[in-house]
């Protein structure tokens, strides 16, 4: 049995409670999809990667210079998933799911679609504005900017019809956020 309280440590010290949640919050959304698809899945799989699918973001973890986070998060995850003491016969799947959770139609065992939606949903609507202003709380153009740009990005890695649906509120409401805040800021921010 995965130690939950041990990741949800090990993610709090790698960044914060901003990742931490994030993680728990990917979690509490694919289950959520699971069962509105009826999609079966392995719990172990699908909790060590929503938990681990960003690792790479964070030191000691981030590789120098440009990367792809989801393809070095996934190099990381054979021996992060041996040290939680995880079957290697699903090493194969975790690593799967965290490699294509960025990316659209890739992979194909069903932790992977549910970690994929799930991520695109927790980065939309409020939870999206958040976000991008805790990253960039200074530079209020490059938060329009990274969230104009992750409502598209994200938007487009839905691919259940539960997943639309659940995303359907939140994309209006970060429309009417990016509506509101360009009237409000004059376009001077």
């Amino acid at each position: 049995m995965l130690d939950e309280q041990r990741m949800q440590e090990q993610m709090l010290a790698l960044g914060g409670t901003y990742i931490m949640n994030h993680a728990k919050r990917t979690l509490v959304i694919a289950r959520r999809l699971a069962e509105s698809e009826q999609l079966p899945y392995d719990e172990e799989v699908l909790v060590f990667s929503c938990f681990f699918h960003d690792i790479s973001a964070f030191l000691p973890y981030r590789p120098e210079g440009s990367f792809d986070h989801a393809e070095e998060s996934a190099k990381i995850m054979p021996a992060l998933a041996k040290e939680y003491g995880i079957d290697e016969s699903k090493t194969g799947a975790i690593t799967e799911a965290v490699r294509y959770h960025d990316k659209r139609g890739k992979g194909t065992a069903n932790e992977t679609m549910l970690l994929r939606n799930a991520d695109a949903i927790d980065y939309l609507g409020f939870m999206a504005v958040a976000r991008d202003f805790s990253k960039q709380p200074i530079e209020m153009s490059r938060a329009v900017a990274a969230l104009k740009k992750h409502r598209r990005e994200f938007a487009a890695l839905l691919e259940l019809q539960s997943a639309v649906r659940m995303a359907e509120k939140r994309i209006q409401n970060l429309d009417l956020f990016l509506s509101e805040f360009e009237i409000e800021s004059l376009g001077i921010y």
